[in-house]
Parts: structure tokens; sequence; C-alpha cells
């Protein structure tokens, strides 16, 4: 799934023919899905794709030091105290949940995942 999403991503950000294309399967889709035509236009469409996906500069990363993982604690315990999140959360709940690696791993091996292959003709 995550090659999926960075091979649409890279897909979509070689043109914007592409993600012309792309906005109008997803309005396609959204209009079969909810049985009326969506209200946004293609443009609107890719405006909207472009300010939320595709031209965010970068990933954010969660330090994986002590210190990066101590600040997460506090903000746990705060969230505790505030009952945001239950008491039977723990931060090594939280640092594991913080330390998945499945985008790195896709990112580092690009052929591998296949991430510069583009097939969707629809």
């Amino acid at each position: 799934m995550i090659a999926a999403l960075v091979r649409a991503i890279r897909w979509m950000q070689l043109s914007r023919t592409n993600i012309e294309t792309a906005a109008r399967w997803a309005m396609a889709d959204g209009a079969k899905l909810t049985g009326r035509p969506t209200r946004a236009s293609v443009a609107q469409a890719v405006d909207i794709t472009r300010a939320e996906l595709l031209d965010v500069p970068a990933i954010p990363m969660i330090p994986a030091s002590a210190h990066g993982m101590h600040g997460l604690r506090g903000k746990l315990t705060l969230l505790q105290r505030l009952g945001k999140v239950p008491n039977t959360i723990n931060s090594d709940q939280i640092e594991r949940a913080f330390s998945y690696t499945g985008l790195h791993d896709v990112l580092t091996d690009p052929a591998k995942y296949r991430l510069n292959n583009f097939d969707y003709d629809r």
C-alpha cells in the first residue's frame, strides 16, 4: 500500500495532466459512492491535491533519540491528565507506534517496489 501511494504521488508530480486525470478519477468515484456529482471543479481538486499532498515539503519525522521520546512522554502525560488519552496507554506503546519504518523501507529500495513504473490505464 505504501509503495502504491508513493508511486501515485510520483506519477502525479510528473505533469499537470496526470494530476487532472487523478482528480477526474477521484471525482467520478466520489460521485458513484455518494450518488451525486462533486461540487468542486477539476481545477479546485488539482489545487487541493497540490496543497495537501504534492507540495508538502517533507515527511514529518519524530526524533528517535531518547530526548525526542522524552518529549513524547511529556505530551502523553499531559494528554492523559486532560483525559484525552486513556491511562492504560504507556510511553512504550507510543514509542512503538512512531517507530514504523515502512515508508523509509519503500523509499530506500525504489527498484524493488517499482516506484517509477506507472501503469494507470483506465
